[in-house]
């Protein structure tokens, strides 16, 4: 699965500038439904090495920290 995400990802270039129709692209379905298949801290943690280089993941960790003050209000 993750190298099928990948390959869509790298040859792709068509990307949806909405929500509702990125989720419907297949490669999205794939990298959800990979997601979905991690279970705890540890594979986390190398699903996101093999994924994201280390800024992608500090993105990641910051645009967290924005949403959940966003969501405090």
């Amino acid at each position: 699965i993750l190298s099928a995400v990948l390959h869509s990802v790298l040859y792709e270039t068509e990307v949806p500038m909405n929500i509702e129709s990125m989720f419907e692209r297949e490669d999205v379905r794939q990298l959800v439904h990979a997601f979905s298949l991690v279970e705890g801290e540890e594979e986390i943690k190398a699903f996101l090495t093999d994924l994201c280089t280390p800024r992608e993941v500090c993105d990641l960790a910051q645009r967290l920290e924005v949403a959940r003050g966003l969501d405090e209000g």
